[in-house]
Parts: structure tokens; C-alpha cells; sequence
């Protein structure tokens, strides 16, 4: 029968071999006729047992008989049962208080074994044995062992660390039965380093190429949806947080990054909803330089930079469009100003023409139309806030002062081709108070028309006095002050006309109060602007001649009737 055990953990070494369970049933079977024969006599007389004598031979569990170190002789001595071979070795002993002793004489337990034990099987966990040997290097707490010293080592016999799994699949880890686990910030996976071939160091899946899509990388179970997601139907890895699209990498395909989307349009897609500070892209330099984009291509060497950089001095503050071997291209600076073939340009648009024939070239194709419409090349608009002070605007200004030129035109105009009418320049002003055209100089023109319509006249009448108009004007000949007036460029030599403040007298509508600016002021008054003067009409005073030609006609043509009757009589 087998050995009972109890309130121990399982260990060959803490369970008495069946085998031992045995010998004691059957020595006890054969003493029964020994003791049970002996007289009060016998017992008196000797006191100790008869001696059974077996030899060469020793009975088995299956009734065979082998070979064997010969049994000598069963004794009681001293009130002990002792079993000793031939040589006189003591196999066993039992003493009188019930302990067994096989290999010692001197059991100090109820079993004590000197030698080694065998056994098929041991029933029981051996909770009341004791004083057992330890070589077991695991500790045991509650229903938990654990081992604190050394390494540990399966599939292989050299450990190099705490845990070694050997070479093949020797490791796997099912999501039901829980998760590895670090629990301290010190943990970390390392891998080997790489010399020559070597394989992944994680994959991703056993096999398949459409997997449905899942974490990599996640936050926590408490946040599962923030982290690292592998797509392997577009094999894309797709970069969340709470589920949203934070940026995706295109494995194949088109090999596109998106940056808040996970369809991006081009090879590089950002999707968000900017501000100012908080763009779309940001590049920092890290020192006072210009930060940079470059465009280049594998065909030629030169590229193109796109470089800004910032400064809270104003003038510092530049955008330029580089090309290279050429130089900026165009500049801006955070004056608001721009230059273009000109790094520091000193105006709101500064062009340098780098020696075209053209510096601006404004043209355009407007579509077929059946309306009035209005088109212009150039559209200049200025605004002036109100001030006190004595500003001038020069919507379009043009100069041209270069020695070197054979014909220089400070504003060139040129009209052709049209339906109706050309216009090479066209000028509007108030003619109360200003000149759709001024001219500080001689102006030309081979022709000159003045508009004379019946439809945009009123209360025409004719005129008679031409001639005692004429004969209260009083012609003068003259030269211009050009000295003290030279930034009016005033004809020079004699000149012949009348005195404005004499015609005013005569014929007070032909006089104008005009004013000619100085090129630059001479103070912060309105006599410092300029000079003001009168100006005559010199053109309405021909149908006062003409007038004046035919009050005189008239007179002669009576003188010569007067003259004719005279010389008839």
C-alpha cells in the first residue's frame, strides 16, 4: 500500500519508498509463530529471540527469490528488533518506541533512513516530515516559489541573464493568461548588437498580408486608443491620440506622410486648422541665421532656397527667394518692403531691372464680353488719412534723368487699334482747383482740340466787344525770374504775353490761381510747399481777337464805303 503523507509540498526526498513498507509488513508476518510458541519458561531462560536463518536469498513482493547479500539472523536484543546479515551489518532496527532505523542503529524519528531512497510513486505532500535537506534552490511562499540568487535558464545551460530562453520559439505569452509586465521606470527590452545578416527584432504578425488593424503601441489599458496603429491592408503605420488622426507613413503605394489625416494628397499632407504663430509648418533655426526650405532636382546641380529670418529690428527681418549662382531673387523684409533683384530695397516695391529693356512688363487677355466694363493694367490708388500737416500724393510718378540717354521719357503713353477712341495718356482733375495735366516745362503737342459742342454749352450768346477788350489789354515783353524760380523750369529768354494781374482786370475769368510745389519743402507751412501765382488763359483770348478782327473789319470795310462814296462824287 501506498505511503500516507500530509501538510507538505511534493518531494521525492520527503516520502518513505513503498518498497521499505514492505520489509516491515513482512518481517512482522514472520515473527508472529516465534513469539507466539515461546513458553514463560523460554522467555525466562533466554532473553532474547531465536535466530531465523535464511540463506542466500531474500522473498520478493512477486514471490521470486534473488540472489542477495545472506540474510543471518532476526534478533531482539535489549528489547530491540534488529536485522544483520552475515557480515553482521544491522539492515534494520526497531525500537521499543516505535522508531525504525534502516542503516543506523540509533533512529531518532519514527523513520530515519541512512542511504538512498527509491520509489515508483509517493502519495500525500509530506507536511509532517522535517529536517529534510535543502537542495532545492526554490523558496516557496504561500502557493507562489520564487528564487532569488543565480540565473535561470530554459533551453540552455548557460544563462547569461536572469531569464534565458534558448534559440526557437521557447517563449509564447497568451493575452488571456495576462500581460509582461515592468513594474518599475528601470525596465527595459534589449536585443543584441547587429554584425553582419540578422533578422527583425519584432514582428509585427505571424503571417497574412491583410490583418485586421491594431495598436503597436498604446498609452495604457486605460487609453487604448492613443498611441502607434499598424494598418496592413494599406500598410500604413498611423500615428492617434483618442482615436484621431495624428500623422500616417505609407509603406508602399504612393509612399505619402499625412500629418493630421490619413489620406494624404501628396507626398507630404498636413491637415490642420492653423493660426498665426501656430502654422501649418515651422522651422527654427538655432542661431541668428535664415531658416531654410531648398528645392533641387537629380538632373542639374542649382536649387532653389526659400530663407527667412527674424530679428526684432525691423530692418533684420527678411524673406528671400534665392536661386543659386544668381543671388536673392526676391527679398522682404518686415518693413513692408519689397525688393525684387534688390536685397534692401528702401520703398514698399523696389525693382531693380538688372539692365532689361523692360523692368515691368504688365499685360493681360480679357475674355469676350457684351458689357461695359472697365480694365486696367495698372491701377494706382492713393489714400490719405486726415492730418494737419502738408502731404503730397503722387499716384504715378515717373523720372528719367540719365546723361548716357538719346531720348528719355519720364511717362511714356501709347494707345492704338481701338474701336472707338485712343487715349495715350488720360488725366482727370478738378478744373476748379487743379489740371488733369500739369507741365513744369514746355509742353508740345502736335495737335491740340478743346471740346466746343453746342450740346455742352449753355446760354450762347455772341460776343461784340473784342475790340475795346483788346484795347484794354495791354501786351508786354518779358523774361522769367529762372533763378529765383528754377524749380519751375520757366522758358528762358524774352517772352512776349501779358500781366495776369492786368488781365485779371480786363477779362477776370481767363486769370487762375495756380501753385507749383517745391521739389522739396522749405518748412512746415503752407508757404513752405511751394509758391502760388496766376496763371492766364491765353487760349479763350482768341475769339476776343477774333472778335476784335471783325468789330474791325467792319470799321474799315464802313471806311472804305465812306471813302468810295466820297470819290464818286
Amino acid at each position: 500500500m501506498p505511503l500516507e503523507a500530509t501538510n507538505a509540498l511534493f518531494s521525492p526526498r520527503m516520502f518513505l519508498p513503498r518498497c521499505t513498507i514492505f520489509m516491515i509488513f513482512w518481517i512482522s508476518l514472520l515473527m508472529t509463530p516465534i513469539w507466539g510458541q515461546s513458553t514463560q519458561q523460554e522467555k525466562q531462560e533466554e532473553t532474547r529471540l531465536p535466530v531465523y536463518e535464511q540463506q542466500n536469498e531474500i522473498s520478493t513482493r512477486a514471490g521470486k527469490s534473488q540472489p542477495r547479500n545472506p540474510l543471518k539472523k532476526l534478533t531482539q536484543q535489549n528489547e530491540a528488533l534488529s536485522i544483520v546479515n552475515s557480515a553482521g551489518d544491522t539492515l534494520m532496527q526497531v525500537e521499543t518506541d516505535g522508531k525504525v532505523g534502516i542503516g543506523t542503529t540509533n533512529p531518532n524519528s519514527a523513520l530515519e533512513v541512512n542511504g538512498t531512497l527509491s520509489a515508483d510513486f509517493f502519495v500525500g505532500n509530506g507536511g509532517g516530515l522535517t529536517n529534510l535537506p535543502d537542495n532545492s534552490p526554490w523558496n516557496n511562499s504561500g502557493s507562489n516559489i520564487y528564487f532569488n540568487t543565480g540565473k535561470v535558464g530554459i533551453g540552455d545551460n548557460s544563462p547569461v541573464a536572469t531569464f534565458t530562453v534558448g534559440n526557437g520559439d521557447k517563449l509564447q505569452i497568451h493575452g488571456s493568461d495576462g500581460d509582461i509586465v515592468f513594474k518599475d521606470d528601470q525596465g527595459s527590452l534589449r536585443f543584441a548588437n547587429v554584425n553582419g545578416s540578422n533578422s527583425p527584432m519584432i514582428h509585427m504578425f505571424q503571417s497574412g498580408t491583410n490583418n485586421s488593424t491594431r495598436m503597436l503601441v498604446a498609452h495604457s489599458p486605460n487609453f487604448p486608443s492613443w498611441g502607434i496603429q499598424y494598418n496592413d491592408t494599406s500598410d500604413a503605420f498611423n500615428y492617434i491620440g483618442d482615436n484621431l488622426p495624428i500623422m500616417q507613413v505609407q509603406l508602399s503605394g504612393q509612399r505619402r506622410i499625412g500629418i493630421g489625416t490619413f489620406s494624404p494628397e501628396s507626398k507630404v499632407h498636413v491637415l490642420n486648422n492653423s493660426s498665426t504663430g501656430f502654422g501649418h509648418l515651422k522651422l527654427t533655426e538655432e542661431q541668428f541665421d535664415y531658416s531654410r526650405i531648398t528645392f533641387n532636382n537629380t538632373v542639374h546641380s542649382p536649387f532653389w532656397d526659400i530663407a527667412a529670418r527674424c530679428d526684432t529690428n525691423l530692418a533684420n527681418g527678411q524673406l528671400n527667394f534665392y536661386y543659386s549662382g544668381v543671388g536673392d531673387i526676391v527679398s522682404v523684409n518686415a518693413r513692408r518692403r519689397v525688393g525684387i533683384n534688390d536685397a534692401s530695397p528702401g520703398w514698399p516695391l523696389e525693382i531693380n531691372g538688372n539692365g532689361q529693356s523692360r523692368t515691368v512688363n504688365v499685360y493681360n487677355t480679357l475674355p469676350t464680353t457684351s458689357t461695359s466694363t472697365f480694365n486696367y493694367g495698372v491701377l494706382v490708388n492713393l489714400g490719405q488719412s486726415n492730418n494737419s500737416g502738408f502731404p503730397r500724393l503722387f499716384n504715378l510718378y515717373g523720372y528719367s534723368t540719365d546723361a548716357d540717354a538719346y531720348l528719355s521719357y519720364g511717362v511714356y503713353g501709347l494707345a492704338s487699334n481701338a474701336s472707338n477712341f485712343n487715349y495715350g495718356v488720360y488725366g482727370v482733375a478738378a478744373t476748379v482747383t487743379g489740371y488733369a495735366v500739369y507741365g513744369s516745362g514746355n509742353i508740345y503737342s502736335t495737335g491740340q482740340y478743346l471740346p466746343s459742342d453746342r450740346k455742352l454749352k449753355r446760354l450762347n450768346r455772341s460776343y461784340s466787344e473784342g475790340l475795346q477788350t483788346v484795347m484794354d489789354l495791354r501786351p508786354t515783353r518779358y523774361e522769367y525770374d529762372r533763378n529765383t524760380y528754377d524749380f519751375m523750369n520757366l522758358p528762358e529768354g524774352e517772352q512776349y504775353g501779358f500781366i495776369a494781374d492786368e488781365v485779371r482786370d480786363v477779362l477776370p475769368n481767363l486769370v487762375k490761381r495756380s501753385f507749383q510745389g517745391y521739389d522739396e519743402p522749405t518748412s512746415d507751412t503752407h508757404e513752405g510747399q511751394g509758391v502760388e501765382f496766376d496763371a492766364v488763359n491765353y487760349t479763350s483770348l482768341i475769339p476776343i481777337l477774333v472778335s476784335a478782327v471783325q468789330e474791325q473789319q467792319a470799321q474799315i470795310e464802313a471806311l472804305q464805303k465812306r471813302i468810295q462814296e466820297l470819290e464818286n462824287r
